[in-house]
């Protein structure tokens, strides 16, 4: 989760690479590792886009990014994940579909606000450690 290493991988992608990672919970009181892996991601790719998903094993609900050169996720719609869907996938999805894309970037205001003001970029030097 530092910078040196998304470094790399930025380096590594294609143009039209992305790199997508669980980030930790969203939950208001927990966001500090979320918060610090955003702040990492912006400080090497010009996209990053937060999503939020519920995982029902947590029991929290969690944190993801997903980080390319060129690809944001956040512009395609309904339609057009539906699509996509259908053309790479026989039968139905049970969870995933264009209006569950386009919802999971949809953060709440108060996440958006604490990631934004956050200003913890993880790096080799400067790891983030947490305890639960």
């Amino acid at each position: 989760y530092t910078k040196e290493f998304y470094s790399l991988v930025q380096n590594r992608l294609t143009a039209n690479g992305l790199i997508t990672l669980q980030a930790g919970t969203t939950a208001l009181t927990s966001l500090l590792c979320f918060g610090a892996v955003y702040q990492t991601l912006k400080a090497v790719f010009p996209i990053v886009a937060p999503y939020e998903a519920s995982i029902p094993s947590f029991g929290l609900p969690w944190g993801f990014i997903l980080a390319s050169k060129s690809m944001d996720p956040r512009k395609f719609s309904v339609q057009e994940v539906d699509e996509a869907i259908a053309k790479r996938i026989r039968g139905e999805l049970r969870y995933y579909d264009g209006e569950t894309h386009t919802g999971q970037f949809l953060l709440a205001k108060h996440i958006r606000s604490e990631i934004d003001k956050a200003d913890r970029i993880i790096e080799d030097n400067h790891p983030l450690y947490t305890y639960h």
